[in-house]
């Protein structure tokens, strides 16, 4: 073979293998970009009414903890329309001299004949492995934010928004609702 057939050959191979890769590329790397839908999940989607009426308003109490790592929700005289209640708290913490953004959220609880729910806030995390739990407390919790969501038969639900700081009292600590 003479110089001029390599280089055509080399050229050629050169060019098919610049062909191949580039094919990979833009097609059989590609794969397959059909999208499916979103899964449906078994939470179903509910619709947040505006307002709720001041006779359907439950009594709202968060009392702080003494040391300041958590809280007692209770959500009392809830009106006979809701099954359900759901609730998210948002709270300030410092870590680090920073003011860092926590919170806790829990439901879909069933509203029993009571007509009252009480839940166990961590200001913090926990985690439990084998029987042992750990938690850490998130510090200098200040202030913060509550939603209280009612839901009623027909997955409808309404949201009640509290906003609160937490004072120093001769015993502790307490949530002061800021409305």
């Amino acid at each position: 073979m003479n110089k001029k057939q390599q280089l055509i050959l080399g050229i050629g191979a050169l060019v098919l293998f610049l062909g191949v890769g580039a094919s990979w590329l833009f097609w059989w790397g590609k794969g397959d970009n059909q999208t499916s839908p979103a899964p449906q999940g078994s939470t179903p989607t509910r619709a947040v009414q505006p307002t709720l009426s001041e006779k359907k308003k439950p009594n709202i109490d968060l009392d702080v903890n003494a040391n300041r790592s958590g809280a007692l929700l209770t959500v009392s005289g809830i009106d006979e329309d809701f099954v359900e209640l759901e609730y998210e708290l948002i709270y300030l913490a410092k870590s680090d001299g920073q003011e860092i953004e926590r919170g806790v959220a829990g439901g879909p609880i069933e509203i029993g004949s009571v007509r009252e729910v009480s839940e166990d806030l961590l200001f913090g995390t926990e985690s439990c492995t084998t029987g042992v739990c750990h938690q850490h407390i998130d510090k200098n919790v200040s202030e913060g934010t509550l939603i209280i969501r009612l839901i009623n038969a027909e997955n409808q639900s309404w949201a009640v928004e509290k906003s609160f700081t937490i004072e120093e009292d001769g015993s502790g600590y307490k949530a002061v609702w800021t409305e």
